[in-house]
């Protein structure tokens, strides 16, 4: 990420409605909030893709997951 360039206020709705209407000559946008779990509805489960090595949660990065373990092990 190369820093903040614009400071918005905005709504998951509104980052769902500029996700919807990007097209794919759009350039790659990172998106950083501040949130707070309200509740968890129990019906649908809570799940993640893991990790078979480590069983901690894969980043997703581009179409790819990795295993935040092998993430560490390439920064050293």
């Amino acid at each position: 990420m190369r820093g903040i360039r614009k400071k918005e206020l905005v709504t998951i709705g509104d980052l769902h409605t500029y996700l919807s209407n990007s097209n794919a000559q759009s350039q790659e946008a990172d998106f950083l909030y501040k949130s707070r779990i309200v509740g968890v509805l129990q019906q649908n489960g809570w799940t993640y893709v893991s990790c078979t090595g480590c069983s901690k949660k894969l980043d997703k990065y581009g179409t790819s997951c990795v295993s935040p373990m092998s993430m560490s092990k390439s920064k050293k």
